[in-house]
């Protein structure tokens, strides 16, 4: 991500702005997600994710300090 230039990240946040618009406007504001359950289950998967991250980073370290 570093190596992105902010013109083309900015392009990447444009565009997904405006599909994001057309999907909630041609679904009425996706009614037809249970979004409850969808809240819950991304709250599971970062949950996951930070666990792998905290697990990979401290194996990083040990690598780097003990190299």
């Amino acid at each position: 991500m570093h190596k992105l230039s902010k013109e083309y990240l900015a392009e990447c946040v444009q565009a997904l702005d405006i599909e994001q618009t057309d999907s909630l406007s041609s679904t009425d504001n996706w009614a037809h997600v249970n979004k409850t359950l969808v809240h819950q289950d991304w709250d599971i998967l970062y949950k996951k994710l930070a666990e792998y991250v905290d697990e990979t980073a401290g194996r990083e370290r040990e690598h780097f300090v003990n190299s």
